[in-house]
């Protein structure tokens, strides 16, 4: 059996660390037996939690095997769990014998579970559920449902895969915020928008395809009402005086909006990671 490749994951996983923790994959990582080290990790954000849901599912198809090591982390482990992130990705590591079964971790930074989009029904699902749980009001709710329905339908008509989301509520900065997760590990925005694209750009890339999609609407169909979706989410987000990121395969798109300075916030030349991930917080007062 090959020696097991561990890659260390940072202590506080946020948007940022994620990129320098994905960047340490070496570069061939095909039949090698792959170990996450979540030992050290004291803080994951949950767009980070999804991106890493993504990343194992991703990783599962290419290594000879992938497993999360939470060694005694029995906080990290709890958080894991309580996420239902073993429901999706279960392969993983931990001792049990420190931990404290009758802790009361409370419900800082743990939203809900994570929510599944596979097909339509799974939608309608999850914005149902959320509404009810994060005692929004009517404003709020709707705009909620149109960000959800509008990117998760994009999951189903143009990843060719799986989705999942995570809705929070939670106080920050004595400001009540609204944090939005749907990522999926699917073909990505530069995948699909490739063959109208790339004859028009000699040098497309994934953060073309991010800019086109958010600023101009452009989709692979051209049926009258295509692309809508994100503009729709930024608009939603732009009057909630927002920030709004997109990753997708090697390019990230983020920042305050209106605000946005393109040339700013367009990363691109990042490592891979399947499908297109996005992350939304506003304030809700």
């Amino acid at each position: 059996m090959k020696k097991e490749y561990r890659i260390v994951v940072p202590s506080i996983l946020n948007p940022n660390s994620f990129e320098y923790f994905l960047s340490q994959f070496p570069q061939d990582i095909k039949n090698i037996p792959i170990i996450l080290d979540l030992n050290l990790v004291t803080s994951v954000s949950s767009y980070c939690i999804l991106c890493l849901l993504i990343l194992c599912r991703y990783l599962n198809k290419l290594c000879s095997s992938v497993e999360i090591d939470f060694y005694d982390n029995y906080r990290m482990f709890d958080v894991f769990k309580r996420w239902d992130f073993f429901s999706y990705f279960g392969k993983y590591r931990f001792n049990e014998r420190n931990y404290p079964k009758d802790y009361n971790f409370g419900e800082e930074e743990i939203y809900l579970h994570i929510l599944p989009i596979e097909k339509a029904e799974d939608i309608y699902r999850a914005v149902d559920s959320l509404r009810k749980r994060l005692e929004l009001n009517l404003e709020q709710s709707t705009d909620l449902s149109v960000i959800i329905s509008e990117i998760g339908q994009n999951i189903i008509e143009h990843s060719n895969s799986y989705g999942f989301i995570s809705v929070g509520r939670i106080c920050q900065r004595r400001k009540d915020i609204l944090k939005i997760c749907i990522v999926d590990e699917g073909i990505g925005i530069g995948v699909s928008l490739k063959e109208k694209l790339s004859k028009v750009y000699n040098d497309y890339s994934d953060g073309i395809a991010i800019y086109k999609a958010m600023f101009e609407g452009v989709s692979r169909y051209d049926d009258l009402g295509r692309g809508n979706g994100i503009i729709k989410t930024k608009c939603i987000v732009e009057e909630h005086k927002g920030k709004m990121c997109i990753r997708s395969g090697r390019a990230k798109l983020w920042g305050d909006i209106p605000s946005w300075a393109i040339e700013n916030f367009l990363r691109k030349k990042l490592s891979y990671l399947p499908g297109t991930q996005v992350n939304i917080n506003f304030s809700l007062s």
